[in-house]
């Protein structure tokens, strides 16, 4: 974890400048870094920070104290914002000797923001940030080497460390204890979140994904009694809220917004709730949720009592639901499935890959019922069009080039899942109505390009197999 941390810190803010500022960093790094690092998602968070902190400010401080900061910022907010407003009492040389009593008074007062585990290391954080803490004088010729280091103990460079305001980046200390405050409240939660799914930050992500990480992290202040409305809200609202840019990675599910809702969900129940208690809190929450995530929570509760072959069914403490809840829920999510295609809307769901082989294994009628729906949508080209471009996968890929030497470009490469798509439609009936459309040439191009991009990858597909 250290060494990836230590490499994206490089890729971000670059090197320090010398030896002696190198040996710095790196005490900085395992004192005030390192310890808060402890998940793959804590280092996305901390990076993902940096590379929208890191350009204003780039140059004109000291790396060793910008990345310290960036952690307390979202790791111990509630002393970054201590000593974001207390500059007289951080900056410059220490009081002097015989003046121990005033520093360890001083210090403390920075102590009581954090959690008492961590109050030891926090103190030696303070201390290499700022040296008035240290229980050795310092005299004012220090001030003009911290000055021409840039370092946040300095008068003239404090401030520069706290120019970036609270913005699109990042949720403030305030908004989040609202949040924390109110999460009960289910109607709230909704348009708290919906408002953040409105909210579109650099790079096309909304401030979902914000929330959802500031939530995980305050996870255990939510009361328990708070736990099953905020639940239900989440249930209710998380298509709404998704969206294909906040994913982590393009092309896959890694880091969406559902998946997001299965680590929270399991944070606030696993530790606090008993199996029973978790089957009603699901249960009552699955009644309203939203089809999309209705299948994705369904399809987790089944792998926990019903894994694939060679795999043994998770003990009780590890599933979401009772076993014997589980008929309850297969129904009530086939009926939900059922519904949403009943409206004609499903065919624009942005899970809606996930939502058809769901039902195909619900139904156990031999296919019988997702088959005539996929089929039935063959009448209408843009619908056609809609779900080739639900089965046109995505892969990047660099060629070796002669004699060992690579492209520094990815290529885009499409790829169809045409073995798939057999279980749930017509294939032949499919390949001949793409063939008219792409004919016709009659279709919006949008429409168009999805048809003749599946249609490309499907004959490739076909060639290479050939060969």
């Amino acid at each position: 974890m250290n060494t990836a941390a230590l490499s994206q810190i490089e890729a971000i803010c670059g090197q320090p400048k010398d030896q002696e500022q190198l040996v710095r960093f790196m005490n900085i790094f395992y004192d005030a870094v390192a310890p808060y690092l402890n998940t793959p998602r804590d280092l996305v968070r901390l990076f993902n920070a940096m590379s929208v902190s890191w350009p204003a400010v780039a140059n004109e401080i000291d790396i060793g104290d910008f990345v310290s900061l960036e952690v307390m910022r979202l790791f111990e907010p509630s002393l970054y914002n201590a000593i974001r407003t207390e500059k007289e009492t951080v900056c410059g040389v220490s009081l002097g000797y015989g003046s121990q009593d005033d520093s360890e008074k001083e210090i403390n007062k920075f102590l009581g923001k954090v959690p008492d585990k961590n109050r030891e290391q926090t103190k030696i954080v303070l201390e290499r940030l700022f040296p008035r803490f240290e229980n050795m004088g310092y005299g004012s010729d220090w001030l003009s080497q911290w000055d021409a280091q840039r370092r946040v103990c300095s008068h003239r460079h404090f401030d520069t460390y706290f120019r970036l305001t609270i913005g699109m980046e990042t949720l403030s200390a305030t908004e989040i204890d609202e949040f924390i405050e109110h999460c009960g409240d289910a109607n709230y939660v909704k348009e708290a979140f919906l408002k953040a799914s409105r909210s579109i930050r650099k790079k096309g992500k909304s401030k979902v994904p914000l929330l959802f990480d500031e939530i995980n992290v305050h996870a255990s202040r939510i009361e328990k009694e708070k736990i099953q409305p905020f639940i239900c809200a989440m249930f209710e609202i998380a298509d709404d809220i998704y969206r294909v840019e906040d994913r982590e990675s393009a092309g896959s599910s890694l880091g969406d917004s559902h998946l997001r809702i299965r680590w929270l969900i399991r944070k606030l129940t696993f530790e606090r709730c008993n199996l029973n208690e978790r089957s009603e809190v699901f249960m009552s929450a699955c009644k309203n949720a939203q089809v999309g995530w209705l299948v994705d929570f369904t399809r987790s509760a089944i792998s926990d009592h019903f894994p694939s072959e060679g795999t043994d069914p998770k003990p009780d403490e590890a599933c979401l639901v009772k076993k014997e809840n589980m008929s309850e829920l297969k129904s009530h999510t086939l009926r939900s499935i059922e519904a949403a295609a009943a409206t004609g809307k499903m065919i624009d769901h942005p899970l809606l890959r996930r939502i058809l082989f769901q039902w195909k294994d619900l139904a156990e009628d031999g296919y019988t019922r997702v088959k005539n729906w996929v089929n039935s949508q063959f009448q209408d080209d843009k619908s056609l069009a809609k779900l080739t471009k639900v089965f046109t996968g995505e892969s990047w890929s660099h060629s070796m080039g002669m004699f060992g030497l690579g492209d520094r470009v990815a290529m885009r490469n499409f790829e169809v899942s045409v073995s798939s798509l057999e279980e749930i439609v017509d294939i032949k009936g499919f390949r001949r109505r793409l063939e008219e459309i792409e004919k016709s040439n009659t279709l919006d191009k949008e429409y168009l390009d999805h048809v003749l991009t599946f249609l490309e990858a499907w004959r490739k597909q076909e060639t290479s197999e050939i060969r």
